[in-house]
């Protein structure tokens, strides 16, 4: 996968490994706060949405610089996991484990909702 976050933002940002290395999309722009990562299946259901399919969530981990006096919110967590259409947030903290599983498991099930009213919409229409 295309890694942008050092391109959009800098080396100085030091993402950890952990966001870097199986198999997650690089989803950092240079109109963001700070680099940005998501599961690539998810994205790819967004990418290939079209009217009338359910709407699907996309769910990202923010990363912000390490040293909080160099983030736009100095008292902002190093990661953030959170939801673009509602803003809700599933994870902030300073530890990039746990915001990666928060990421993995919020990114599952959005996937199974999304299975669901597919095969629902499918079951329908026979």
């Amino acid at each position: 996968m295309a890694s942008h976050w050092r391109d959009e933002f800098g080396s100085e940002y030091e993402v950890p490994d952990v966001f870097l290395s199986g198999g997650l999309l690089d989803s950092s722009w240079h109109n963001d706060v700070c680099p940005s990562f998501m599961v690539p299946e998810l994205y790819e259901k967004i990418a290939r949405s079209v009217e009338g399919d359910p709407d699907p969530e996309d769910i990202r981990v923010w990363v912000n610089h390490p040293d909080p006096k160099q983030r736009e919110f100095p008292d902002a967590p190093r990661f953030l996991v959170c939801t673009s259409s509602t803003g809700e947030t599933l994870y902030e903290g300073e530890n990039a484990e746990a915001a990666r599983a928060a990421l993995e498991a919020a990114s599952r099930l959005e996937l199974l909702r999304l299975y669901a009213l597919e095969a629902a919409r499918k079951a329908g229409r026979q």
